[in-house]
């Protein structure tokens, strides 16, 4: 039933409103003010869904308490109409700039009050509606917002729990290794295979956990200087194993007077590894995977360039494949498939640092990865 709050000094002027409207409408609600302090009080206790206000009235003018209505938000969405027995522009430019949404001339025609009042009582439903919807919309992204970040916690605490015995068995496997040299060569090379497997799901667990840090902005870096060709090197040694088994090679392209980077060796380590793991995947058989650096004097950085002879990645994929768990097509990479991780991790390590990631990829030519680190 909507109510409608008629605010005017004379008593007759109310009774002709009221009546013009409940002849069309019985179920219309109404409230009455002989002044504008009686029409604030009704207003802010009632929230009516339209107001018709005279613009002449003791205490508070029309004008006043439009202006007080729409500037309070719990009352500014309450549409009111003006009513005036002046016709100068003066009067509307006033009425217009406290915020009045109609205005009405006495003598007004009864079906025009009518019609106006149809028309602001249907934009305010609309409008109810709509606030309707947001709030329950904002209950469930709150709802959404909650039950993810239960999600995340319950996620980080598993994958920190992993950490343990992860690096127990990576650490036994290791002891095998390096303690048993009569094993015969394909066991020896069994646990090389599991090692570096041990390696990369600790590798992987790492980035879950340094993603999550940096989304929130608690992961602090620890930046130092080191040389480029080091940490390749080890990468390399890493991933010699599997490279051997897939009959692939790995080639570092980097210039004699490289300066030294400052940034956290072990992130960016962990940047190459991811790159380099990539590349391995999708290399063809037979092909190299090719580091390469060289700095960019105009930008004060050291570009490092990743490529690879394989499959290009489509367009398409180009543009969104730094999204955290993004995935290449499975036909593209039948086996050793990631769970899109590797380069959102490589993108927000490389962001953290002030640099650029980025990836072209073309058919004949291969897939090259580069990012930008400051000198």
């Amino acid at each position: 039933m909507p109510t409608i709050l008629i605010a005017d000094d004379d008593n007759s002027a109310r009774s002709l409103v009221r009546d013009s409207l409940a002849f069309e409408q019985p179920d219309y609600r109404f409230l009455e003010a002989a002044n504008g302090a009686i029409a604030l009080e009704l207003a802010l206790q009632e929230k009516p869904d339209i107001a018709l206000l005279d613009i002449m009235m003791p205490e508070i003018d029309g004008h006043q308490l439009c202006h007080i209505l729409k500037s309070r938000e719990d009352t500014r969405s309450i549409p009111i109409i003006l009513v005036t027995a002046l016709k100068e522009s003066e009067d509307k430019i006033r009425g217009i700039e406290a915020g009045g949404d109609d205005f009405l001339v006495k003598p007004f025609d009864p079906l025009e009050l009518k019609l106006r009042v149809r028309s602001l009582l249907r934009i305010k439903q609309l409008h109810d509606e709509l606030q309707y919807r947001y709030e329950e919309l904002q209950a469930a992204h709150k709802e959404l917002r909650r039950l993810g970040q239960l999600k995340d916690d319950l996620t980080n605490m598993i994958i920190h729990d992993m950490r343990t015995p992860l690096s127990s068995t990576q650490l036994g496997l290791q002891f095998v290794l390096y303690n048993t040299p009569d094993l015969p060569d394909a066991q020896h090379k069994t646990l090389q295979i599991a090692y570096s497997s041990i390696t990369q799901l600790t590798k992987m667990v790492s980035d879950l956990l340094d993603i999550s840090r940096m989304e929130q902005g608690n992961l602090v870096l620890s930046k130092q200087p080191f040389a480029l060709q080091q940490v390749i090197e080890q990468r390399f040694a890493e991933l010699e194993t599997l490279a051997v088994l897939d009959e692939k090679r790995f080639r570092a392209d980097l210039p004699a007077d490289l300066p030294l980077i400052r940034a956290d060796r072990d992130l960016i380590g962990r940047v190459l590894g991811n790159l380099l793991g990539n590349a391995l995947r999708h290399a063809l058989p037979g092909t190299g995977i090719s580091v390469a650096a060289r700095v960019l004097p105009s930008r004060d950085v050291v570009q490092v360039s990743v490529h690879n002879e394989g499959r290009p990645i489509p367009q398409e994929s180009q543009k969104v494949i730094f999204e955290k768990f993004h995935q290449l097509e499975r036909e593209r990479a039948p086996t050793g498939q990631g769970v899109g991780l590797g380069l959102a991790f490589c993108k927000m390590a490389v962001e953290a640092h002030g640099g650029q990631i980025w990836v072209e990829s073309e058919e004949g030519r291969g897939s090259t990865f580069h990012f930008t680190l400051p000198v």
